[in-house]
């Protein structure tokens, strides 16, 4: 089917150019084809054909498919039926029937459905664990034993409900981001201790406290109660979104872009797009919000590895089919809520729709930073709002704010700060305090690509002369 009717293209087009201030001529909308049944294939990034793998086909490339894209799914579906209780246990299991294939596929070939296979083992795997701990007073549940067979039909429901089990308010928001990689992303602590700049050691003992709270809590695994949803779904929605900025812009190391991070959260996402016990139009403006800054990785480094700004990015890269995606969501939240992730989408979506940096409406910008400034003052929100007020107010007021801001001394801890000075002093001229900037800001940033541009910014300042 068409991305957008006729139809649907001429409600859209007033809806953001309210959003963007735009004329109607501005808003381009290309209509493409978009199978939601391939949603997922889509958003990582891989060529449809390429992701369909044959019965007997190649070993290891179906076991690392299945277990970045299928882990949490025969996780959450063996914790549906065994409960929280024996999250641990499920894990090995799992684990268990990871290496099994690794041994056995290679020799005699790909079974026909290679994700019933593996949660198949895995389960025989842990109803013999249970057995075995039976026989020192542990139980079995009763469903464990007559599980259905065709288990695809229950597998949203289940990746839904085991969302809502990781961000469990019994645990910190530190072990809800932590757990979510681990169960719902199937990634390792090492991966996540890199990706929280934490020790290995300090991810392993918040898993283990994190699953020891369900366990003692005997979490159920269901989506809350409406009378409490909208607290609990918050603070979901957070989490997904703490995970796509940290693939979006990783925090430290030496890869800026985690584009398997931020594919991930969208797919998370779409489960709760897919519910029909969520309603909440966030939801579908976070997707917005997300598919917008997606679009833009094909075009965020160079080719050789540079960090590219948005004014520097080639804008024929972006990709269109998940700006359109984006454009649909926000269509769908509305013109009548207006909440953070809303107006954060809206922003995303005037750079999207603009045919050049220069042609961006900044003053509409500026206008939805002061809007989100009133609604969650933050350092980050104040530090972001200065790039549209330069550019509508010009660098040397914008450079007068920052030196006077009443929290100045709290917003210089941020390299932002430094980085932020460093464009707007290059912008009024004087190129001395903007290198000196930037060395400063290269200084205190912990990714190294990042670091590589700031100090690539001030060579360029430097050589070019005062």
């Amino acid at each position: 089917m068409n991305f957008l009717d006729l139809e649907s293209r001429e409600l859209l087009l007033p809806l953001l150019a309210c959003f963007l201030a735009l004329p109607l001529t501005k808003v381009c909308i290309r209509p493409y084809a978009f199978d939601e049944s391939h949603f997922y294939v889509y958003f990582n990034m891989q060529d449809a054909q390429q992701d369909i793998i044959e019965p007997g086909g190649n070993a290891s490339q179906v076991i690392d498919h299945f277990f970045r894209q299928e882990w949490g799914r025969v996780i959450a579906f063996l914790t549906g039926r065994f409960g929280t209780e024996q999250l641990e246990l499920i894990e090995d299991a799992v684990q268990d029937a990871l290496e099994r294939a690794m041994q056995h596929w290679p020799y005699r070939g790909v079974p026909e459905n290679p994700s019933a296979w593996i949660m198949q083992v895995a389960r025989n795997r842990l109803i013999d664990q249970l057995r075995r701990a039976q026989k020192q007073g542990g139980q079995i549940p009763e469903q464990a034993e007559t599980m259905q067979s065709d288990w695809e039909k229950s597998l949203p429901d289940d990746q839904l409900n085991m969302i809502f089990a990781c961000c469990h308010p019994l645990l910190s928001a530190e072990q809800q981001v932590i757990l979510s990689l681990r169960i719902l992303l199937g990634f390792g602590r090492g991966e996540i201790a890199s990706a929280l700049l934490k020790k290995e050691e300090a991810v392993a003992k918040q898993l283990v406290r994190a699953k020891q709270k369900l366990k003692e809590a005997n979490v159920r695994m269901e989506v809350p109660a409406r009378e409490v949803l909208p607290e609990r779904l918050s603070v979901v929605l957070r989490i997904i979104y703490l995970i796509f900025n940290e693939g979006y812009k990783a925090s430290a190391g030496d890869q800026l872009l985690r584009q398997d991070l931020c594919m991930e959260a969208l797919r998370l996402n779409s489960l709760l797009l897919d519910s029909p016990h969520i309603e909440d139009p966030d939801v579908a403006a976070l997707q917005a919000l997300m598919c917008f800054q997606a679009a833009r990785l094909p075009a965020r480094l160079s080719e050789a590895g540079r960090l590219l700004t948005l004014e520097e990015q080639d804008r024929r890269l972006w990709d269109q089919r998940l700006i359109q995606e984006g454009a649909r969501r926000l269509y769908q939240v509305g013109q009548h809520h207006h909440s953070e992730y809303v107006l954060q989408a809206a922003m995303a979506a005037a750079h999207s729709m603009a045919d050049s940096y220069e042609a961006t409406n900044w003053e509409h910008l500026l206008g939805l930073y002061d809007a989100l400034l009133g609604m969650r003052p933050s350092p980050v929100v104040q530090l972001n709002r200065m790039v549209p007020f330069a550019r509508v107010h010009g660098p040397e007021a914008a450079i007068r704010l920052l030196e006077e801001h009443p929290e100045r001394t709290a917003l210089e801890e941020r390299y932002l700060f430094h980085a932020l000075l460093g464009f707007l002093y290059a912008g009024a001229g004087d190129k001395a305090k903007a290198e000196a900037a930037y060395q400063e800001a290269a200084s205190r940033t912990e990714n190294e690509t990042e670091r590589d541009y700031l100090l690539h910014q001030a060579a360029a300042l430097a050589g070019s002369g005062s």
